[in-house]
């Protein structure tokens, strides 16, 4: 087994790059994942309130109004992450754990998202 030496690996400044621009990656591919949602959630809607299948108000508003809630939140986190604002920081750590309960896929993208925000110097600005 051969030693690496610490010349081979690339400057902290390259990791950070590349730890941001995943972090970017996994809001964009959440941000898809919820205009899929929000799509589904509101071809959902617009069929039972055309065909009168439940009158369930709390089903209609949660497949309607949920995806698009999450889809601003992950959105606004993408914007602060690209401006490097702290705010931006804080709200994508909030939203990585969030996912890490929706199982399999967002405990994926939570534990993905989280791991890249780790690898953060705190160089952001305020």
């Amino acid at each position: 087994m051969s030693k690496q030496t610490n010349a081979s690996l690339p400057e902290q400044p390259d990791l950070e790059q590349a730890a941001f621009s995943n972090a970017l990656s996994v809001h964009y591919i959440v941000l898809a994942l919820y205009a899929i949602g929000t799509i589904g959630g509101s071809i959902l809607l617009l069929i039972s309130l055309l065909t009168d299948v439940t009158n369930d108000s709390v089903l209609k508003l949660s497949l309607f109004g949920i995806p698009p809630i999450l889809f601003t939140l992950h959105f606004m986190a993408a914007i602060g992450l690209k401006k490097r604002q702290l705010w931006g920081y804080k709200l994508s750590i909030a939203l990585g754990y969030f996912l890490l309960i929706l199982f399999p896929f967002g405990t994926v993208l939570g534990v993905l998202l989280l791991q890249q925000l780790s690898r953060f110097g705190i160089t952001l600005n305020e």
